[in-house]
Order: C-alpha cells, then sequence, then structure tokens
C-alpha cells in the first residue's frame, strides 16, 4: 500500500511538472548564420517628387505628401505621329486626387513656355500680360442633373482634377503640382494615353 501510494505520488508530480518543464526547455534550434554576401534587409529606393523643372521626372506610383506653399515637378512626352497628315492626335490624361479638397491644383506647361520671359504682350496666349500654361486642372466631371424648371447643374468631383489635351505635334510636357495653402496634403498623380511616354 505504501509502495502504491509513493506511485500515485510520483505520477501526481510528473503530470504537474511536465508541462512546466517543457515550457522553459528550448525547441530544437536552428542554425541562423549570415554571411557577407546575404544582407539582412535590402532597402529599396523610393522615387520622390522634385521641386523644379530642370529635375523633373515621370509620375511616382502611390501617395505624394507636399509641403505646404510649394511644387513637385513631373513630367512626360508626347509623341504624335506624323507620318499622315490625317491621322488624329490621340489625348493624354493628367489626373490627380487629393486628399482634402482644393488643397492642391495643378497645371501644363510646355518648354517653349517656360523659357519664355513672364510678362510679354506679343504671345497671343497671355492673359495680362502674362505667359499662361497649356492647360490646368479642372474638377473632375461626374454628371448632369436636371429638375424641372431650373438649370441644369454640374456635379463634380471636389477630390479630383483633370486636364486632356492633344496636338498635332511631338513634345515634352511638364505638369507641376501646387500647394498654395498653410498645410502640408496628400495626393496621387496619374499621366496616361497612348503616345505618353516618360
Amino acid at each position: 500500500m505504501l509502495r502504491t501510494l509513493k506511485h500515485t505520488i510520483g505520477l501526481a508530480v510528473i503530470t504537474v511538472l511536465a508541462p512546466i518543464m517543457l515550457a522553459a526547455t528550448p525547441g530544437p534550434v536552428q542554425a541562423q548564420t549570415r554571411t557577407e554576401a546575404q544582407p539582412a534587409e535590402v532597402a529599396v529606393a523610393v522615387p520622390a517628387p522634385t521641386y523644379s523643372f530642370g529635375t523633373a521626372a515621370g509620375p511616382i506610383a502611390g501617395l505624394i505628401q507636399i509641403a505646404p506653399k510649394s511644387s513637385n515637378w513631373f513630367k512626360f512626352k508626347y509623341d504624335y505621329d506624323n507620318s499622315d497628315s490625317d491621322n488624329d492626335p490621340t489625348q493624354a490624361l493628367v489626373k490627380l486626387k487629393m486628399a482634402t479638397p482644393g488643397c492642391v491644383s495643378f497645371e501644363v506647361w510646355t518648354p517653349e513656355r517656360l523659357r519664355q520671359p513672364q510678362h510679354n504682350s506679343q504671345d497671343s496666349d497671355t492673359k495680362n500680360d502674362r505667359v499662361t500654361p497649356v492647360g490646368g486642372g479642372t474638377p473632375e466631371f461626374l454628371r448632369s442633373e436636371h429638375r424641372a424648371g431650373e438649370q441644369s447643374t454640374h456635379v463634380v468631383n471636389p477630390l479630383s482634377l483633370t486636364w486632356a489635351g492633344s496636338a498635332k505635334s511631338s513634345d515634352t510636357y511638364y505638369v507641376v503640382v501646387k500647394n498654395k495653402t498653410e498645410a502640408a496634403c496628400t495626393y496621387s498623380l496619374s499621366i496616361s494615353g497612348p503616345d505618353v511616354s516618360f
């Protein structure tokens, strides 16, 4: 009977202590060696927007944060197929989506217009003797609403600006995104078209 009691107590102690000891005992350790040829992490450089037309590049995928009272510059190439004089030019589309309505705007320029003096009364495309861009972002049109007895109204998306343009010549175009507010703003920019390249 004493022997059965010892055996029962021994089994009870093993039953209680086994899970505790298993939890405290480390499992099999795998060798983790690193050689010089295997870096811990590979850092991928994320392109950043530029602040002048001289260093402008194509649009950047994803969201971009622009500082207050600053500008970001991008560029694209437009190639018109002039092999036949009857070829219709295709459209280039610039689309900007912003996080806060009205926090940014954009303009589209050609190199020729950027090189012109800011005040030139000889240019037929000037406004108050000031050289103007070839275009700018306007609120994206969503739909027209018609109500009986009233003028139709246009519904626009205040978070999205678009510009579409074409030409019967090849050129480089610059897109300048401007934040004229006192706060930082987040936006995304896309430039597309069958004859657009970067």
